[in-house]
């Protein structure tokens, strides 16, 4: 059997808690007319979905059809989809850092973006010692890294100058 818990004050949004055996046992929010899903929790894959009824990650932000392909499984916790411009905004007061942080348990911080208001200060890269920063061009190919000795190599890995070009300049 299904059972629904509808809010009908307005007539615009209703709970749905499906129960038979065929139907995936999920929360939702939906408008009356299911045009638009504002919500999902499914069980069944453990993911919770906003603006779509199935999420594709463990958290699935959707403002509208991105279109059809597979996200790459290895950075799909979190998916922020839109046809149009879409983003993330992580914002703070204006006299602190706004950060994005990349931990292991190995190191709660080796690496991270960053930008300081008062400043006006954008940081990327590695917080390790001996750490590294690489830039990819096409195909993922690395063309420049920077090293911890702070030697910049251009068409090498293996910088053995402050700056190190392989090829004609």
């Amino acid at each position: 059997p299904r059972h629904e818990l509808l809010m009908l004050n307005d007539g615009s949004l209703q709970w749905y808690l499906p129960d038979n055996g065929s139907t995936p046992a999920k929360f939702q929010f939906y408008s009356r007319d299911n045009s638009d899903f504002f919500f999902t929790a499914d069980s069944d894959t453990s993911r919770v979905g906003i603006g779509t009824v199935s999420p594709l990650g463990k958290l699935h932000v959707r403002s509208a059809n991105a279109g059809s392909f597979t996200y790459d499984t290895n950075a799909d916790d979190l998916i922020v989809e839109s046809n149009a411009n879409g983003g993330l905004t992580i914002a703070t007061a204006a006299a602190n850092t706004s950060r994005v942080i990349f931990a292991s348990p190995d190191d709660a911080t080796g690496g991270e973006i960053s930008f300081n208001q008062t400043a006006k200060l954008m940081k990327i890269g590695p917080t390790t010692a001996n750490g590294l920063l690489a830039l990819q061009s096409a195909n993922g190919v690395e063309t420049m890294r920077l090293d911890a000795s702070n030697r910049v190599g251009i068409g090498t890995t293996s910088p053995n100058a402050l700056l190190d070009v392989a090829g004609p300049i």
